[in-house]
Formats: C-alpha cells, sequence, structure tokens
C-alpha cells in the first residue's frame, strides 16, 4: 500500500470504521486514483500527438511554399523569353 493510501486507511480506522472496511475504502481510492493518473497519460499523449500532426502539416506546408516558388521561376524564365520576342 502506498503512503497516501495507508494515511487515508489510518484515517478511516480513527474515525471508527473497522478495520476491513477502511482498507477496502483504501484501495478503491487508490484504484479511482490509478485510473485517474492513466487518464493523465492519455491526455499528455494527445497533446503530442497533437503537436506531432500540426509539426507535419507545417513541413508540408513549407514543402509546398518552395514548390510554389519553382514552378513561378519556370513559368517567368519560359514566358518571359516569348514576350521579349513579341515586343522585340
Amino acid at each position: 500500500m502506498s503512503a497516501i493510501v495507508k494515511k487515508v486507511c489510518d484515517a478511516f480506522v480513527e474515525a471508527g470504521v473497522s478495520e476491513e472496511k477502511s482498507t477496502l475504502a483504501a484501495k478503491a481510492i487508490a484504484d479511482y486514483d490509478a485510473r485517474f493518473a492513466r487518464f493523465a497519460r492519455f491526455a499528455r499523449f494527445a497533446r503530442f500527438a497533437r503537436f506531432a500532426r500540426f509539426a507535419r502539416f507545417a513541413r508540408i506546408e513549407a514543402d509546398l511554399l518552395i514548390l510554389k516558388w519553382m514552378v513561378g521561376l519556370v513559368i517567368a524564365v519560359e514566358i518571359l523569353p516569348l514576350l521579349k520576342g513579341l515586343l522585340l
């Protein structure tokens, strides 16, 4: 039994609850604590997964920005000589 659960058990005994009932109540409290700790771990994982998803989208957006500039440069290199030939 952890220290906190032992303290809860001792508090129940001092309040006049039988040893058996206080032990069962302390174990029930420990089970709730474990369940909430599991939820906290899941929340931390969900926060990390959300950050990883945003980081992946940021990389994709950066790649798209580079590709847009590359396409714009290719269009400019192809169109400018045509315009120069038509105007001169």
